[in-house]
């Protein structure tokens, strides 16, 4: 077992994928607790993979030796155990991008509202990257104070869907286990399951319970539910046929679009081994045509790293830049399209100019009086106002921008 940061919540905590068995295998995703009230899902997954490491059943050794498990067990760290939504009042599992505009609510305050727009949050956005990027060949989401069952995604085979749900049921009763009851396939507006559809994922929801049940239940009863869901879609799970060779980057990121000069911008990248075969290769991180950064990295299959760096802007002139990350190709890379991304318009400017437009004046004064008190991880947040980048606006912000008024 291995494991890495393959993303960060809305108050910068690490979102952790664990990897288990063989990497070159058929790869199986599970997570837990989108909904930070339902860790249940996180209980079920330790349990699972505590079986799969030490329990040295026949079953377990073979999916060992022939699939690599990806679990997921927190996806909303922030909130665990905590409430529902995230740092920044989103219900998760409404802000995905299919059919994000007739999911959840608009209203902040219900436990379902969907978000300002689709993938808004982070954490939603680290789920995509995955899917993105490691491509596994069904996808399972854990949840809780429902069911028990388990449904799927109508944008993926329904046939597929029976071919399992039947091996399934048939390897629960085998086992002497009452199976969850299946309950079709649905659209799932704005969830998970339906952006792993998209792209070509075999998803599943599943509720475990309806109510809290101790963790000795969980270890027990309902990992015996479980397995055999877990045991059929890793033996239905295929090794990923991309390139031999393939880096890219497959995300980019600015803390600002508008900073003050002299000011330190912060920049992040993510980088991935899509390939079948271990790599080492250059990253670079340039501004306009002016290198920042470059480094070495080297990424196992299926891996995702994150690099920061920062740009001091002391020495730029006023005006607007061009971030630009490059993955250089590896021996026999012949898929480059995905080796470069650009952050656009990063606009260096007065200190104070929270807009961007060359000028502090009143309309910058009210950008920042709407944003004041607000931290990083509040609703509505606005980096530009945080002139001094201290994670808060506050009175000094609002000296930087009063000094520079006119």
């Amino acid at each position: 077992m291995t494991y890495q940061t393959v993303g960060k919540t809305v108050l910068g905590n690490d979102i952790l994928m664990f990897k288990i068995g063989n990497l070159e295998g058929g790869r199986v995703l599970f997570d837990g607790a989108l909904h930070g009230t339902e860790a249940m899902g996180s209980e079920l997954l330790y349990s699972y993979a505590e079986w799969l490491l030490e329990s040295n059943d026949a079953v377990a050794n073979d999916i060992l030796r022939t699939t690599c498990t990806l679990l997921i067990p927190v996806v909303n760290a922030d909130k665990e155990n905590y409430a529902r939504k995230n740092a920044n009042g989103v219900d998760l599992n409404r802000n995905f991008a299919t059919s994000w505009s007739s999911s959840g609510s608009i209203d902040s305050s219900s436990d379902k509202y969907r978000g300002p727009y689709a993938l808004s949050e982070p954490e939603s956005q680290t789920l995509v990257t995955v899917f993105n990027a490691l491509k596994p060949t069904f996808y399972v989401n854990l949840h809780m104070w429902a069911g028990p069952y388990y449904a799927g995604c109508r944008y993926a085979n329904a046939t597929y869907y029976s071919v399992l749900v039947s091996r399934i049921a048939n390897l629960s009763r085998a086992r002497g286990i009452s199976p969850f009851p299946y309950h079709g396939e649905f659209g799932g507006a704005g969830m998970a399951i339906a952006d792993a559809a998209r792209v070509g994922i075999t998803s599943f929801l599943i509720e475990l319970t309806e109510n809290v049940v101790p963790l000795s239940e969980v270890q027990t009863t309902l990992l015996r539910k479980f397995l055999p869901v877990a045991t059929i879609l890793s033996q239905e799970a295929k090794p990923p046929t991309g390139s031999d060779h393939d880096v890219a980057v497959i995300g980019a990121t600015s803390s600002k679009t508008v900073v003050g000069k002299g000011s330190t911008l912060l920049i992040e990248a993510k980088v991935a081994d899509l390939g079948l075969n271990p790599e080492d290769f250059n990253l670079t991180v340039s501004v306009n045509n002016t290198l920042l950064a470059e480094t070495v990295l080297s990424l196992l299959p299926g891996e995702i790293r994150s690099f920061t760096t920062t740009w001091n802007t002391s020495t730029a002139l006023y005006g607007k830049y061009t971030v630009s990350v490059y993955a250089k190709p590896v021996a026999n890379e012949t898929e480059t399209s995905n080796n470069l991304i650009k952050i656009n318009r990063l606009t260096v400017t007065i200190p104070g100019d929270v807009r961007g437009d060359y000028s502090v004046d009143i309309f910058d004064a009210l950008a920042l009086a709407n944003s004041y008190g607000k931290a990083l991880g509040s609703s509505d947040w606005n980096s530009n106002a945080d002139i001094n980048s201290d994670n808060v606006v506050s009175v000094y912000d609002a000296i930087i921008l009063a000094t520079n008024y006119g």
